[in-house]
C-alpha cells in the first residue's frame, strides 16, 4: 500500500509502508518489514494464493490494495511494490497491464537486499497480523484490506489517511480563488488532462491531488510531475475541493470538511452534457467569469454529434455495469442520447445509491423498463445479462467480458470498447465534453460493426 514523505518530519525520519490482508495496514515507519520471518511469509503467501483462486474475477481484480497503490502512485517519490502470493500478484497485474504498468512480484530475499531509494510503498496482500512497530509516534496507518471492498474504497482510504496529516492553518491561505481537484480511482489517464483543461480558463488556481499519469502512461506523460507532499499541505488553504467521483470518496469528503474547514461543493461526476454544464456553471460563479468561447464551441460540436447519432442510438438498450459514479454518469448520458438503460448494476453500490439512481431516472422522465441492482456478484451478473434484454454493454476497462460472464455474453449483447483509442495518438476518456464525445463515438463504432 502507499505512502509518502511528509514535509514536517523529525530528522532522520525514513517512512515505510506495509499492507496486510485481514487488517491490511498501510504503515509509514522507520522500521522495515524485512524483519518478517521468511518461513512465516511463505506460509501466509501460500494461504493467500489459495484464497485468491476462489474469488470471482470481479472481486479479485478490484480489491482495496490496488486502489491504495493507485492513490500513492500520484504522489512524488513513492515507489510501489507488490509482495504476496502468485495469484494476488496476478490479480494486481491484470488491471495494471491495461494501464501500461506491470508490477513484478518480489521474493523476501530480493526485498531484503533491495536498497532504499526515497519512499517505498510495499503492498503486501497476504500478511494477517499487526505491524510490530504500530505504536510508534511516526506511523501513519490506513486500513485497506485485501478480499474486502473494492479499488475505490482503497483509494478513498489511502487519500483519507493523507488528509488526516494536514490541518487547516498549517499553511497560510493563498490570496485569490483556489480549489483542489480530486479524481479518485481513475481508469483513463486522459481524464486528468481533460479536467485541468476544463478548469484552467477560469483563472482559478487548481491543485490536482494525486496525479499518477507519469506512472500509468509514462510514454505520454513522462514529464508530468506527481503531486508533492508540500502541495498537499497547501491544499488545506484552498477555497473549495471538488470531488470528481463523490459517491466513491465518502471518507475523504468528510475528513476534508472536518480538518481543512472549507467547502466540498457537491457536484455530480462530469459525464455527458448536463453534468459537465453543472461543473462549468459552478466554476463561472466561483470565478465571476463567463464560460470560455472555446469550451462553448466544444459543447456545440458535441450537441451536433449527438443530433447526428440519434437515429442510430435512440432505440438501443444498454446494460451498464461498474462503480457508482461511472454507472450513474453513463446512465444519465444515455438518456441524453435518447437511448435507455435496461440493466444497471453497481457491484459496490449500496441501498442509498440505488434510491438515488432510481430518483435520477424519475427526474429525467425515463419511462423505460429498467432493472437496478447493487452488490451483485459475478454469477448473478451473468444470469442478469442473459435474462435482461439489452443490445450493448458499457463497463469500465478493468472488467472484461470474461469477468462479467465467464460462460460468454448473450449472442445479442455487444461490449462497447471504451478503452479503445479512436485514432493513433488519441487517448480514451470519459469526463467532460471530450469524454462524452469519445463515449458517443465508441457506441457508434459498436452499433455499426457487423
Amino acid at each position: 500500500m502507499p505512502g509518502c514523505e511528509l514535509p514536517a518530519s523529525p530528522a532522520g525520519y525514513a517512512p515505510k509502508l506495509l499492507t496486510s490482508e485481514a487488517i491490511s495496514r498501510c504503515v509509514l515507519s522507520q522500521a522495515d518489514s524485512r524483519a518478517l520471518a521468511l518461513a512465516q511469509l511463505a506460509s501466509e503467501a501460500a494461504r493467500c494464493t489459495a484464497r485468491a483462486r476462489q474469488l470471482s474475477p470481479i472481486q479479485s481484480s478490484t480489491c482495496q490494495p490496488l486502489g491504495a497503490w493507485h492513490c500513492a502512485s500520484g504522489f512524488a517519490d513513492c515507489a510501489a511494490q507488490v509482495v504476496g502470493g502468485d495469484a494476488c500478484v496476478r490479480h494486481f497485474n491484470r488491471y495494471l497491464e491495461q494501464q501500461g504498468y506491470l508490477l513484478k512480484p518480489a521474493s523476501p530475499a530480493a526485498e531484503a537486499a533491495a536498497p532504499v531509494a526515497g519512499v517505498r510503498v510495499m503492498i503486501d496482500t497476504c500478511l494477517e497480523r499487526e505491524h510490530q512497530g504500530s505504536s510508534q509516534d511516526n506511523l501513519i496507518v490506513a486500513e485497506a484490506p485485501s478480499f474486502v471492498g473494492n479499488q475505490s474504497q482503497g483509494w478513498d482510504a489511502m487519500f483519507a489517511t493523507l488528509v488526516q496529516q494536514v490541518r487547516s492553518g498549517d499553511q497560510p491561505i493563498a490570496s485569490g480563488e483556489s480549489l483542489n481537484l480530486v479524481l479518485g480511482f481513475e481508469h483513463f489517464a486522459a481524464n486528468y488532462r481533460i479536467m485541468q483543461q476544463l478548469l484552467s480558463p477560469f483563472g482559478i488556481r487548481v491543485q490536482l491531488l494525486s496525479d499518477p499519469r507519469a506512472r500509468l502512461e509514462p510514454e505520454q506523460y513522462a514529464n508530468q510531475r506527481a503531486t508533492s507532499m508540500a502541495q498537499l499541505q497547501a491544499a488545506a488553504g484552498a477555497d473549495d475541493t471538488l470531488l470528481v467521483r463523490p459517491w466513491q470518496l465518502p471518507r475523504s469528503r468528510d475528513l476534508i470538511r472536518q480538518r481543512w474547514g472549507h467547502a466540498v461543493t457537491p457536484l455530480p461526476v462530469p459525464m455527458g452534457l448536463a453534468w459537465t454544464d453543472a461543473w462549468l456553471t459552478h466554476l463561472s460563479r466561483m470565478s465571476g467569469q463567463e464560460v470560455p468561447a472555446l469550451t462553448q464551441l466544444e459543447r456545440f460540436r458535441l450537441c451536433e454529434a449527438i443530433h447526428d447519432a440519434l437515429p442510430l442510438i435512440c432505440r438501443q438498450r444498454f446494460a451498464v455495469v461498474g462503480e457508482p459514479d461511472f454507472v450513474m454518469g453513463i446512465s444519465r448520458y444515455l438518456i441524453e442520447l435518447g437511448a435507455g438503460p435496461a440493466l444497471i448494476l453497481c457491484q459496490n453500490g449500496n441501498q442509498r445509491w440505488r434510491e438515488a439512481m432510481l430518483g435520477l431516472l424519475n427526474d429525467c422522465g425515463y419511462q423505460g423498463d429498467v432493472v437496478v441492482k447493487v452488490g451483485s456478484l459475478c454469477e448473478h451478473l451473468a444470469r442478469l445479462l442473459h435474462e435482461t434484454p439489452a443490445d450493448l454493454l458499457l463497463a469500465p476497462p478493468a472488467l472484461s467480458a470474461a469477468d462479467l460472464a465467464p460462460e460468454g455474453l448473450p449472442a445479442t449483447l455487444r461490449r462497447v470498447a471504451l478503452e479503445q483509442a479512436p485514432e493513433p495518438g488519441e487517448h480514451p476518456a470519459t469526463l467532460g465534453y471530450a469524454g462524452a464525445r469519445h463515449i458517443l463515438n465508441a457506441i457508434l463504432r459498436t452499433v455499426r460493426s457487423p
